[in-house]
């Protein structure tokens, strides 16, 4: 017979070694959405804000009116026409003294929608995109989710692995455990029923025997009537019986199998990293579960 065991391993490194809770945020700054096209003034603002709502989970975010006097500031330094995006958005910066700044574009037709979301940081520059056809407000909802999301990710360089085969963790165990304990109930229903048979049996020969000696007529009819009624009683029990039987033996049977030969072991694995940052720490979490 095999004999299965449950290893749970739990490794958690930090660098230097601080709770996670204490982990900074990095700082961001983010520019008033631009928006193209068929769309309205409420559905930008909505967009908007959800993007900010999705930013604020990764990083800590600049007030817009700070953004707006920073924009303003760097305005009156240079003129608007010789303010390229790549000069204009690093002075910017360094008026904020922050290394990230996000922009997000909006161009909608009246079929067609893109959302642009792009980071510019002290090295490099990040884009992604993501389109839709007849898309509405809610389906820009949810791209803007997505594409924060895959700019984040490869902002912060966090790498996500999630490995799983075989059977989801304790599932064999759960539909063993369930089969045994309904074929040890459907034999106690077959047992009780089996027992009322005897029961009924035996009441059934004591009636026998009266039916001898009773020499009244209308009696003699009682004592027939309830002897056929018993009868019928004693094949409703059995039937109840054959059938909890049977049940009882397919699911111990069931739960037999399950036990002596369980599916594949199963493994799940996920592992976060996050590169050192400025004034930060790094974690690793390290989650292995084995059959």
């Amino acid at each position: 017979m095999k004999r299965w065991h449950l290893g749970l391993i739990v490794l958690v490194s930090m660098v230097p070694s601080v709770g996670l809770a204490q982990t900074a945020k990095p700082q961001a700054a983010v520019k008033p959405i631009g928006a193209l096209g068929d769309v309205g003034t409420v559905d930008t603002q909505i967009i908007f804000n959800r993007l900010l709502s999705v930013l604020s989970d990764s990083y800590a975010l600049i007030p817009q009116k700070r953004y707006l006097e920073a924009e303003e500031a760097v305005f009156q330094q240079i003129a608007v026409e010789q303010c390229t995006e790549e000069k204009c958005i690093r002075l910017i910066q360094e008026f904020l003294q922050v290394e990230r700044l996000f922009i997000i574009q909006l161009l909608k037709t009246k079929d067609f929608a893109q959302l642009t979301v792009t980071l510019f940081t002290a090295d490099r520059k990040i884009v992604k995109e993501d389109s839709c056809k007849g898309c509405g407000v809610s389906d820009l909802h949810g791209l803007v989710a997505g594409l924060v999301q895959a700019v984040s990710l490869e902002d912060l360089g966090i790498v996500e692995t999630v490995q799983e085969t075989g059977t989801p963790l304790g599932s064999w165990r759960w539909k063993w455990a369930s089969s045994l304990a309904l074929g040890l109930l459907s034999g106690y229903y077959a047992s009780s029923e089996y027992s009322a048979l005897g029961d009924s049996n035996t009441e059934q020969e004591r009636l026998l025997a009266e039916l001898e000696t009773i020499t009244d007529q209308d009696e003699y009819d009682q004592t027939l009537a309830l002897l056929r009624s018993k009868a019928t009683e004693s094949e409703d029990h059995k039937s109840n019986g054959d059938a909890g039987a049977f049940v009882s033996v397919v699911l111990l049977g069931l739960a037999t199998w399950i036990y002596l030969d369980p599916p594949e072991p199963s493994s799940a694995s996920a592992i976060f990293v996050l590169p050192p940052r400025t004034d930060e720490s790094r974690w690793q979490l390290v989650f292995r579960t084995t059959w």
